[in-house]
Order: structure tokens, then sequence, then C-alpha cells
């Protein structure tokens, strides 16, 4: 259980059937009603986004976005649950707007 305007954990959950190559780098996009905080220190992944912390450099709160880089292989599709700490809640409770997942290659330079 969790509280309004409280930082707690959130789950997104990305399945894709297009195949990735290795190297990539994905954007979390908050919501308006949801934006992103510097509360943010720590992502989980059971797949293709690497585990640890989320360094500072990482996060835009212009954009209410954050960055990590990850696919360490190839993956022919992609079942991955991307665990979110301390995010902060939102100051009511309601339905969210949406998140944008964006999913990208990164060339040889990054």
């Amino acid at each position: 259980m969790t509280t309004v305007k409280k930082v707690s954990a959130g789950q997104i959950n990305i399945a894709s059937s297009i195949p990735i190559d290795a190297g990539c780098r994905i954007q979390i996009v908050f919501p308006p009603d949801m934006p992103l905080t510097s509360d943010l220190t720590l992502v989980s992944s059971n797949g293709i986004i690497n585990t640890g912390q989320v360094p500072p450099t990482a996060i835009d709160l212009p954009s209410s976005s954050f960055y990590l880089d990850g696919c360490t292989q190839y993956y022919s599709q992609v079942q991955n649950s991307l665990q979110m700490y301390k995010m902060m809640n939102k100051a009511n409770v309601r339905q969210t707007q949406t998140f944008q997942v964006w999913l990208w290659a990164l060339d040889a330079d990054g």
C-alpha cells in the first residue's frame, strides 16, 4: 500500500515481437500528471536493460524522462519487466495518464 505524494515503486512491462540488436537505449517518459522527480535512483530489470543505480546524468527533469543503456545481446523478441524505485506518487488517487517507452539502437559511438 502506498500513500499519495510519497515515493514508492512502480513497474512497466515491455513486450515486443520485433528483434532488437545488441546495443540499445531506453527512454521512459513520465506522464504530465505524474512527473519524474530526482527521487528516482534505482531501476531493476529482468531483461534487456542493465539493472542498477540511475545516474543523475540519465535523468532529464525538464522532459520528465530518464535514459538507460542496455541490450548486451541480440533479442529475437522481448518480454521485460522494469521496476523503478523511489517514484513519486501522484497527489490524488485516480487513473494516471500514459507512460511512454522509447527504445532505439545505439551506434558504435553511443
